[in-house]
């Protein structure tokens, strides 16, 4: 594979980690970082010399053939439009933006020009989550009955998005790609501890037609926890992230007593997720092939977001339409 010109724009929380694995990545030149913060390019400077930096998206020149945006989520929509408009692929980190009607407009944008726009739901390229995927589709696990997923820590406090936006979008759109079906009905509730409105805890139960999955997401929880557990009619599957842990729960059904069978450890790959969503990026761009979390299959994961701000608020369940 040829070498690819890429530019980062947005240097904060996750972007470290971009321009790291970015720089790591033999098939790639990063070539231009775009940030506001002086300071940060400065430091950049002494560690990257190599690399052009700026403080105007505008600088990114036409020969990049695509850019990852790791800046605030707010911003991301005008950010994405500029670059839609002047001819990038586009790698938006979540969520793709603050509401569903513009998430829309950017997936319209991206497919009226021929662009590729990819968000960043990291944790759907975790090799764990590959495996699961692969023993769902082999049968192992039977019918899904449901998925329960929690990821809850010490953390800090948001005052813009609520802990399901923040965290839970992560488990989103790890079950969305686990079973890709959109749900019949959304009910959520959200209690704010520190900041008016904005919701440090959110319990969220999606309905389908013959499953559920239940999300609970919180920035206020006195250990880390990540935890996803799929439950079918013939086995389970338990993935403790922050311990690496993925395990299968084998059992039998008969006479209405379910009886457990010995407990099995699955192995997976130890690749960094980050390394093989970016990798998934530069393909997509040389292949010209969709990647799992592109623009027009992330909009499912935003109008349930959005669906469940409305749920929280209303204090009612509400159908997917």
């Amino acid at each position: 594979m040829s070498v690819i010109k890429i530019a980062q724009i947005g240097t904060g929380y996750w972007g470290p980690n971009i321009t790291k694995t970015l720089k790591a990545n033999k098939d790639v030149l990063l070539n231009t970082i775009v940030d506001i913060d002086i300071k940060k390019i400065d430091e950049l400077k002494k560690k990257w010399p190599d690399i052009n930096y700026s403080t105007h998206i505008e600088d990114i020149k036409k020969d990049v053939e695509g850019v990852v945006v790791s800046t605030p989520a707010h911003t991301h929509y005008s950010i994405v439009s500029y670059l839609l408009n002047n001819g990038f692929n586009v790698f938006v980190e979540k969520p793709m933006t603050i509401n569903y009607k513009e998430a829309q407009d950017l997936v319209s944008l991206a497919k009226r020009k021929g662009l590729l726009l990819m968000v960043g739901h990291v944790m759907v390229y975790h090799p764990a989550i590959s495996k699961i995927k692969n023993i769902i589709e082999h049968g192992d696990l039977g019918k899904i009955v449901y998925i329960s997923a929690r990821r809850e820590n010490l953390g800090k406090i948001r005052d813009i998005e609520n802990a399901l936006w923040s965290l839970g979008i992560h488990d989103l759109a790890v079950i969305d790609y686990l079973i890709d079906k959109p749900p019949t009905h959304i009910n959520a509730d959200g209690f704010d501890f520190f900041t008016n409105s904005i919701k440090d805890r959110v319990d969220l139960i999606l309905e389908y037609d013959d499953m559920y999955a239940t999300l609970t997401s919180s920035w206020f929880y006195p250990e880390k926890l990540r935890e996803l557990t799929i439950v079918g009619d013939r086995a389970s599957l338990r993935f403790i992230e922050n311990l690496s842990l993925l395990e299968q729960f084998p059992y039998s059904i008969e006479n209405k007593i379910i009886t457990k069978k010995e407990k099995i450890n699955i192995p997976f790959d130890n690749r960094l997720p980050l390394d093989i969503e970016c990798e998934t990026f530069v393909k997509a761009i040389k292949n010209e092939l969709t990647p799992p979390t592109s623009g027009e299959k992330s909009l499912k994961i935003m109008k349930i977001l959005e669906l469940s701000n409305i749920s929280i608020k209303e204090k009612r369940r509400i159908a997917f339409e």
